[in-house]
């Protein structure tokens, strides 16, 4: 009887969870098994994106990142000790809360990137918060593009040609005001 019961009771237990399994995508670890150990060589397995976690991408973020939130709920992230030997990169330089993120530059390992930037928004825009960036941490300034073929008639090559038009526009015209108020 009492192997019986034992033996019963495992059978629950183990259909139980399955069954949290199933109703509970949170208890499946994303990224588990995603990497084929092979004789001689790992080989990727494709993952639905939809299926995996925001937290699971990218564990040192945990919970605390949520796609299209506020970047400066990052700042607990990026003061915390454990990571003070990472560089962290801020691409597109926290847009559209770009002036607010240049303040995550005030800590030692934090860059901004103006990637997208030149891109997303008009050259007088992109000018003002160049010209704030410049003022306030002109050494943790890094310049990229977000260019791509949108379509058949923009291609890659013009949208690198607009977006380097746009940001030598933004810069200079920035760096023109500065010079003008005597700041540099």
């Amino acid at each position: 009887m009492k192997k019986k019961s034992k033996k019963s009771a495992r059978k629950k237990s183990a259909a139980k969870t399955a069954k949290k399994k199933l109703t509970n995508p949170k208890s499946n670890v994303a990224l588990k098994g995603t990497v084929a150990k092979a004789k001689r060589r790992a080989e990727l397995r494709h993952v639905p994106w939809n299926s995996v976690e925001v937290e699971a991408l990218n564990p040192l973020l945990g919970r605390h990142f949520v796609v299209e939130s506020n970047i400066m709920q990052l700042e607990n992230i990026l003061r915390d000790p454990r990571y003070a030997g990472t560089t962290f990169v801020m691409i597109h330089g926290g847009y559209p809360l770009e002036r607010e993120a240049i303040w995550l530059a005030a800590i030692k390992n934090v860059y901004m990137d103006s990637s997208l930037m030149e891109i997303a928004m008009y050259p007088s825009s992109f000018k003002d918060s160049l010209r704030q960036w410049l003022e306030t941490f002109p050494d943790k300034i890094t310049f990229g593009t977000d260019c791509f073929p949108y379509n058949e008639i923009l291609g890659a090559e013009e949208s690198y040609w607009l977006g380097n038009i746009s940001a030598r526009q933004a810069l200079a015209a920035a760096l023109a005001e500065m010079v003008s108020s005597g700041e540099i």
